[in-house]
């Protein structure tokens, strides 16, 4: 014969697990909803050194275009911090450019053509921006130290048309190249761009 309590202990463990399954399909119903997956979802927080890395990156990507107003007079022409600064394609130059070699001890001085160090490709793109027009002095005047001469001295004579404007002088002559280096300051070897506007054809005359 059942007792008393039995049955009433019975009836609490049924009334308790129709409870836990009535709460089970509650959250189960709520998190199929959007708004029970993220109320159920915990809040993650982005890790510092994420947060630092993509501050760095975004500064990055303005800074380094940008750092071309730092340096005076057209970019378009000395093309100091021309390099990623998404103005590659405003500008369209052509040179000539002749190197000059000088040595004091005999008094002697030599012309130097690029082409006798680079193909027609590399001239041309050379012939137009300065730190390549100091690289390749370095270069011809490091080959003549090789040769056996004690004393050199390069400058170089570089004529240079920008978008069509009357070819200028983009380099001073005067100076030796062999004492220059290539750096973040502005160049005061590199002449000052030309400001007179392009030449424009005249469209009826075609």
């Amino acid at each position: 014969m059942v007792s008393a309590a039995e049955v009433a202990a019975e009836g609490a463990a049924a009334a308790a697990s129709a409870a836990a399954a009535e709460d089970d399909a509650a959250d189960a119903e709520g998190a199929a909803t959007p708004e029970g997956a993220l109320r159920r979802a915990p809040a993650g927080r982005p890790k510092p050194w994420a947060v630092g890395a993509l501050a760095i990156y975004c500064a990055l990507q303005v800074i380094i275009p940008l750092r071309f107003v730092a340096y005076p007079g057209s970019v378009l022409w000395h093309e100091q911090g021309m390099r990623w600064s998404w103005r590659v394609m405003v500008r369209e130059k052509n040179g000539s450019v002749m190197y000059r070699v000088h040595l004091p001890d005999s008094g002697r001085t030599t012309l130097v053509p690029p082409g006798r160090y680079l193909t027609d490709h590399q001239a041309r793109e050379m012939s137009g921006q300065p730190d390549m027009i100091l690289q390749l002095g370095h270069h011809i005047g490091q080959a003549f130290l090789d040769a056996g001469h004690s004393r050199v001295e390069v400058r170089v004579d570089a004529q240079v048309s920008l978008n069509g404007r009357p070819p200028a002088l983009l380099v001073d002559p005067d100076v030796d190249l062999m004492t220059l280096k290539d750096g973040l300051a502005p160049a005061a070897w590199i002449m000052p761009g030309p400001t007179t506007p392009p030449i424009r054809l005249d469209r009826a005359a075609r």
